[in-house]
C-alpha cells in the first residue's frame, strides 16, 4: 500500500494555510502548516516530506532561504513556490531552483494539476531542469463548436456596476439570445454561503473585484463543487496591473467599458464576446443539455 503523501504549506496569511489545509487534506494527502519562516524549518527537519507550497516573504526567516535550505539539504522534497511579488523574487527562485512556480492569487485548478503530477512521478534524483521556471505558460487548446452545442450551466455574476451585471444577467437568461439554458444569479464577494449553495459552473467576475480575488478565491476552496473556470471583464482601466497577471496565465478577459456610451465598444457585441467565452467554457467542460 502506498504511503501517504506528506505536504508542508507555509504562508503567513493564516487563512491561506486553512484553505489549502482544507483542501488538500480532502484529497487524502497529510498536511503540515507553518506561518513563518522558523516554524517551517522545524518542521522540514522533524517530517519526511513530499512537497512544500512555499511562500517567498515570511517572518523570521524568508522563503528564499528555506528554499536553499530544502535544495541543499533535502534535494528529494519536491517544491512548489507561491508569490505574489513575481518580477522581486523570480530570478532569485529560478537560479536556487525549484519544480513550480505561481504567482497569486492562487487559481486551484492549476495548483491541483501540479500538486498530483508533482507527486505522481517515480521517486528519485530529478533532473536539474525541472527545477526551473517555464518560460511560458501553457494555453488552452481552442475548441471547435457544433452549432446545434446548446450549453446548459450555472453562471454566477460578481461586480459592483448593478447596470452591467443586470444587462449581463439579462442576456444569459434569454435563450433566444444566448443561445443556451442558463441558470444566472449576481452575488457580492460576501456572499460566500449563497455561492456555496447555488453551486456556480462558471464565475463571471468583474476586474473592479480582481484586488480581492485572493481571499475570495481561497474562500471558494472550501466549496463542495468549485467553480469549473473565472472569466474576467470590465474596463481594462480598473485594476489593470493585478489583472495582466492572471490574464497572462491564460485567463480569458473580455473588455466591457464603464462608459456603456462608448461608440467603440458597441454593448450588444461586447456582450456576445463574453457569451462566446462562456459557450467555449462550457464545450470544454461537457456542459449542455442532455439529448
Amino acid at each position: 500500500m502506498e504511503a501517504v503523501k506528506k505536504i508542508l504549506i507555509v504562508d503567513d496569511e493564516k487563512f491561506v494555510t486553512d484553505a489549502l489545509e482544507g483542501f488538500f487534506h480532502s484529497k487524502g494527502y497529510k498536511i503540515f502548516k507553518a506561518e513563518d519562516g522558523e516554524a517551517c524549518t522545524n518542521i522540514i527537519k522533524s517530517e519526511k516530506l513530499d512537497l512544500v507550497l512555499l511562500d517567498i516573504k515570511l517572518p523570521k526567516i524568508s522563503g528564499i532561504e528555506i528554499l536553499k535550505l530544502l535544495r541543499k539539504d533535502y534535494p528529494s522534497v519536491k517544491v512548489i513556490v507561491m508569490t505574489a511579488y513575481d518580477m522581486e523574487y523570480k530570478a532569485k527562485v529560478d537560479s536556487i531552483g525549484c519544480d513550480a512556480f505561481f504567482i497569486k492569487p492562487l487559481l486551484i485548478d492549476e495548483l491541483t494539476v501540479k500538486v498530483e503530477e508533482i507527486l505522481s512521478k517515480e521517486k528519485g534524483p530529478v533532473p536539474e531542469a525541472a527545477y526551473k521556471i517555464p518560460a511560458e505558460t501553457l494555453q488552452k487548446p481552442p475548441i471547435v463548436i457544433s452549432e446545434s452545442f446548446l450549453p446548459k450551466a450555472r453562471l454566477l455574476i460578481i461586480s459592483p456596476r448593478d447596470l452591467i451585471s443586470g444587462l449581463v444577467k439579462d442576456y444569459f437568461t434569454q435563450e433566444a439570445l444566448s443561445k443556451g439554458i442558463y441558470d444566472v444569479i449576481e452575488s457580492g464577494l460576501g456572499q460566500i454561503e449563497r455561492i456555496k449553495e447555488f453551486k456556480p459552473d462558471i464565475i463571471l467576475l468583474d476586474v473592479a473585484f480582481i484586488g480581492m480575488l485572493g481571499e475570495f478565491g481561497l474562500n471558494l476552496l472550501r466549496m463542495t463543487h468549485p467553480p469549473k473556470e473565472i472569466i474576467l471583464f470590465g474596463d481594462p482601466a480598473e485594476k489593470w496591473e493585478e489583472a495582466e497577471g492572471l490574464i497572462k496565465r491564460g485567463i480569458k478577459f473580455i473588455e466591457i467599458p464603464a462608459d456603456l456610451h462608448n461608440e467603440a465598444y458597441p454593448i450588444k457585441e461586447t456582450i456576445q464576446r463574453l457569451n462566446d467565452a462562456v459557450r467555449e467554457v462550457c464545450a470544454r467542460y461537457h456542459l449542455c443539455r442532455e439529448e
